[in-house]
């Protein structure tokens, strides 16, 4: 584990706000980087597009924690943490951001988005087209914490993860005969594509902060504009869902929150892991904030955090 924690802080004496964009209950803060990225690699998303990248089931039977990805490309490909991918024996979330080398096979750990389904729907796996919502997100991410600490594997709260899709359900007046979260994101993305669309992304944007009405505050950061932008709508979708849920609507004021919560980040506690694929996971280890950090070759290649309440 030779990359530094160090790294997080660097990262974000790196970023430079722009000006706030706003829609009902919700504020975004995009944000620019100085100087350039170092490591190349592509979007999930791009790399399905290309037909560079395959995910299956382990084996005939499949292993419900556990997927195989095959880059066939001649780039890395980053996975991104609550990515979903819909297919094969039934829906699945990454556990964590991994990066696969070019050429590259990797086991990863997922977890089940759809309690109802197990059989094949395909033989391989698609982008499903979606971030899990923050509710989802962010417990799945403090069980992953822990399971790094108990026993070192990325391994979630399955049961957690069911218990909050169907959250996401009741909250939103979906329905899903397999209880697949997916179908609670379709079933509502004409109610908040509009709201989506508020946050059109800037030239040059790596990243953003999501300040919520209920006072929730999030934080996702690429180290690349160009994967960032294969990524944004997604990352705006999984925060928008949630605020719609809460029937939070009034404007939010920012008032120092932007400054307070990059400062907890800059300064928490970081916890080392080995990752599954290239790099190292670095975990955010303090109550007020937590999340996680891909490093690859002394870079940070995304960012995470989330304010615990």
């Amino acid at each position: 584990m030779s990359d530094s924690p160090q790294s997080i802080s660097d990262l974000l004496g790196y970023l430079i706000p722009d000006a706030p964009q706003e829609a009902p209950g919700i504020t975004i803060v995009p944000l620019l980087r100085t100087g350039a990225p170092a490591f190349e690699y592509v979007s999930m998303g791009r790399a399905f597009g290309a037909g560079s990248l395959a995910v299956r089931e382990v084996s005939q039977g499949g292993s419900v924690p556990e997927l195989l990805v095959e880059n066939a490309g001649d780039q890395a490909v980053l996975l991104l943490d609550g990515e979903e991918v819909a297919g094969a024996k039934q829906n699945r979330m990454l556990n964590t951001s991994i990066m696969v080398d070019a050429h590259g096979r990797l086991v990863v750990p997922v977890s089940c988005t759809e309690a109802g389904r197990w059989g094949y729907a395909s033989p391989e796996f698609k982008d499903s087209g979606y971030v899990a919502p923050r509710s989802v997100r962010m417990p799945k991410s403090l069980s992953v914490h822990e399971s790094l600490r108990r026993e070192r594997r990325h391994r979630s709260d399955q049961g957690q993860v069911w218990e909050n899709v169907e959250k996401v359900h009741y909250s939103m007046g979906t329905e899903s005969r397999t209880h697949a979260l997916r179908d609670a994101m379709e079933q509502t993305r004409g109610r908040f594509d509009e709201i989506v669309a508020a946050f059109a992304p800037i030239e040059g944007q790596v990243g953003l902060i999501a300040v919520c009405a209920d006072g929730f505050v999030g934080l996702d950061v690429l180290s690349r504009a160009e994967v960032f932008a294969d990524v944004h709508a997604k990352l705006v979708r999984s925060y928008v869902v949630d605020v719609m849920a809460s029937g939070r609507a009034e404007p939010v004021k920012l008032d120092g929150q932007v400054d307070r919560f990059l400062a907890s980040v800059r300064t928490a506690k970081v916890e080392a892991f080995d990752s599954p694929g290239r790099g190292t996971d670095h975990r955010l280890a303090e109550n007020a904030v937590r999340g996680a950090s891909l490093v690859v070759d002394g870079e940070v290649v995304h960012l995470g955090a989330f304010t615990v309440r």
